[in-house]
């Protein structure tokens, strides 16, 4: 089976669940793997470590779990497969909310590890897709709220109609080799620094 390179953070309190979970991740290929026994400072040491991946097993996760899991996507983002046997929907759409990829209640061996890292990579990816995506548009509503703007200023000191004040933003844009939105910005920025 050819070797994965894929670097592997595993925190597992349960010393006989992680030598199970390693196992069945040698089994698939993944060799760096690193370990640590506590669900404390994971942040800390998805700094540390660097991870692609990682992967927790906990009984049931705990609230202090969670919010360290909500730090590291806010921080470090990183796709999560959270092995568990609670099966209880509040604490699977807890976890789902703190930034877990992948939620496992079956066994651990190499036929559910796998997988389970594949679609929580895949899922990771996809979110963070859409979370570009948001963020684009998030930012091109508010540049044409700031060019709305500053039309309706022009608008209404310089007795413009709203294609005349759009054409003058867009000359001085294209004039001065600078975005629409940032004239706009600059323009709104002059006509609250002048007096009134």
């Amino acid at each position: 089976m050819a070797e994965r390179t894929i670097k592997i953070l595993l925190v597992d309190e349960s010393e006989t669940r992680m030598r199970l979970l390693q196992a069945a991740l040698a089994e698939c290929g993944f060799t760096a793997v690193v370990c640590v026994r506590t669900t404390e400072d994971v942040l800390e040491r998805v700094y540390a470590t660097n991870p692609e991946v990682i992967l927790i097993d906990v009984e049931s996760p705990t609230r202090d779990t969670l919010e360290q899991l909500t730090l590291i996507q806010q921080h470090r983002p990183r796709p999560v497969v959270l092995f568990t046997q609670d099966q209880n929907v509040q604490s699977i759409h807890a976890a789902i909310r703190s930034g877990v990829s992948a939620y496992v209640t079956a066994g651990i061996s190499a036929a559910e590890v796998r997988p389970a890292i594949d679609v929580a990579m895949a899922t990771f990816q996809r979110f963070q897709s859409l979370r570009r995506e948001m963020t684009g548009t998030d930012a091109e509503l508010d540049s044409r709220a700031l060019v709305e703007r500053a039309k309706s200023v022009l608008m209404r000191e310089h007795q413009l109609t709203e294609e005349q004040a759009y054409h003058l933003l867009r000359r001085t844009a294209m004039n001065r080799k600078r975005k629409l939105a940032d004239v706009a910005r600059d323009f709104l920025a002059s006509t609250v620094s002048q007096p009134v």
